[in-house]
């Protein structure tokens, strides 16, 4: 980003003016060679690929917070602020503490922030140092005092570890796929490992309101890492990735601790742990 432009307003603006123009060209390409035909020309050049990897847009979403996105993104808005899929029953509410791990660009971050007020708390975390960068300037742009980031994975134990992120460095397939297990076209990074409890700690969080997890296949060391922190959980709301974790396994083990397990949806795989009464 430009020194002289922190906000990235001129690269923005340039996004959204290309933008126009490429939505003529394509319109033109589609009626001259067919659509089809023109998708593959267009991947062919690698122009796809490019678009995906360095294309920013910003729009303002449903609850006034404003978000700079990447294409690949825009399933992420529509599944926090459309599905709700973590906040169906809208269980979130003012003066509450919400706990995001595997953070993203921050999408459900300020969505619990709007939720939580300035009364509330969030506390949220992302490994990956390109989605990092994204989250930490989207909640610059809506001055959310209340939300503390921090640039880790969480695990079963404190220390440091090899995350995978796609080759080239941006993501331009899913976004939501980097992981502490290697994958093929993945290269690898050094990132901090940190424990829930040792977080909670840190940030003076006693209690736990909602405990958003998703991780890629990690949950269970989460949890394993935050077993004081899960005495003092009410809700726990985490995306499930068999098979890197096993499904009964999970359930099990959070049975084991006092949470009744609801499943919210099977693709993904949406899972809902309540503290029993």
């Amino acid at each position: 980003m430009d020194d002289h432009d922190p906000d990235g307003r001129a690269q923005l603006l340039f996004f959204s003016l290309a933008q126009k123009v490429w939505v003529m060209l394509r319109s033109l390409g589609w009626a001259l060679v067919g659509r089809e035909r023109f998708d593959r020309l267009v991947s062919a050049a690698g122009l796809r690929e490019w678009k995906t990897r360095h294309w920013q847009s910003e729009t303002t979403l449903p609850d006034g917070n404003r978000v700079i996105y990447r294409p690949h993104d825009q399933c992420f808005i529509d599944e926090i602020y459309s599905l709700r899929i973590y906040d169906q029953e809208n269980a979130i509410l003012p003066g509450q503490t919400v706990v995001d791990l595997g953070g993203h660009i921050g999408l459900f971050t300020l969505y619990a922030s709007r939720k939580v007020g300035s009364r509330g708390r969030v506390v949220v975390c992302e490994p990956n140092p390109h989605n990092f960068a994204l989250l930490k300037r989207n909640i610059g742009l809506n001055d959310l005092p209340h939300i503390s980031a921090h640039h880790c994975a969480v695990a079963e134990r404190d220390g440091e570890a090899e995350f995978y992120i796609p080759e080239g460095g941006a993501d331009r397939d899913n976004p939501a796929t980097s992981s502490l297990y290697s994958t093929q076209g993945r290269r690898a990074v050094k990132v901090p490992l940190r424990t829930l409890d040792g977080l909670m700690r840190e940030e003076g969080i006693e209690s736990i309101d909602h405990l958003k997890v998703d991780v890629e296949g990690a949950e269970l060391d989460v949890l394993k890492g935050g077993e004081h922190c899960l005495k003092n959980t009410r809700r726990i709301v985490m995306e499930v990735h068999p098979p890197r974790v096993d499904p009964g396994a999970l359930y099990a083990y959070l049975e084991e601790r006092g949470f009744q397990i609801k499943e919210l949806s099977k693709d993904p795989l949406i899972v809902e742990g309540r503290r029993a009464p």
